[in-house]
């Protein structure tokens, strides 16, 4: 798992959902590890580890979709997603960006940009006429699909 947890509260939120599940996993032969990408060199830092030649059956990669290109850096060390590997990403783009990125091995989630803005709105409103807000909104992550 490639995480910003420090930076992003929802990236810390999945890092301990990673971190507590993964956790459960350990007694069935089950390995894990995180990666803190490098804020200077994670183009190198990804493509070091995929020269690595360390085996991996999946990542989730819980950043901007296109900021240091995982597909491209993994096919440019022989590893090829959704062959040598399924990739996980998290996003807040649209929905629509994110379809156009979509292959075979690749899973995405997106915040739902348009949803969290309206609901950011509608707090704010709360807070402006005066009534009672929620300490806590829930906005889920969605799954891209491909569209049929």
């Amino acid at each position: 798992m490639f995480h910003r947890s420090r930076r992003l509260r929802t990236n810390k939120q999945l890092f301990d959902a990673f971190n507590h599940y993964t956790d459960k996993l350990v007694n069935k032969g089950i390995a894990a590890t995180t990666i803190v990408p490098s804020p200077n060199n994670f183009k190198i830092q990804l493509r070091n580890l995929f020269r690595s030649g360390l085996k991996l059956d999946g990542g989730i990669y819980g950043w901007r979709i296109d900021a240091a290109n995982p597909a491209g850096r993994s096919g440019s060390a022989g590893m090829h997603i959704g062959k040598d590997f399924k990739l996980c990403l998290t996003d807040d783009a649209t929905e629509e960006y994110a379809r156009q990125l979509l292959r075979d091995g690749l899973t995405v989630y997106v915040q739902q940009p348009e949803v969290l803005g309206e609901t950011a709105w509608l707090q704010m409103k709360k807070l402006i006429t005066g009534k009672n807000t929620e300490n806590t909104v829930k906005v889920p992550y969605i799954e891209v699909k491909k569209q049929k």
